[in-house]
């Protein structure tokens, strides 16, 4: 998501979630078009939950945090840990998480 003002893109939901493989080079023309792969866990039109397959590549996380402008010293300083953990082979994985209120609103029948 771009933000005129300040001149830069910001994650949607947060920097970890992995851009489509057919989006990747997407990130170094036009970052606005990049897609997530994220799902939402819908029951009759009410939004239970949702979540994303996570970025398990080093290079692509590295990527994504210059799209995102952060510079070198920030990126090693918050996530070089982690973007050397991924350069051990970490497999595809993801993440999903219901809302419990959302299910209790549906199963009461409010809004």
């Amino acid at each position: 998501e771009y933000d005129a003002e300040e001149g830069r893109y910001y994650a949607m939901h947060h920097p970890f979630t992995s851009p489509r493989a057919e989006d990747l080079p997407l990130l170094a023309t036009d970052p606005a078009k990049v897609l997530a792969q994220a799902y939402d866990l819908v029951l009759n039109g009410t939004e239970l939950g949702g979540g994303s397959i996570r970025i398990h590549q080093s290079h692509v996380q590295d990527t994504v945090f210059r799209t995102l402008g952060l510079a070198e010293a920030e990126v090693q300083d918050k996530f070089g840990f982690f973007l050397r953990a991924l350069q051990y082979g970490t497999p595809p994985h993801g993440g999903l998480a219901l809302g419990l209120d959302r299910m209790l609103t549906y199963l009461c029948g409010v809004d």
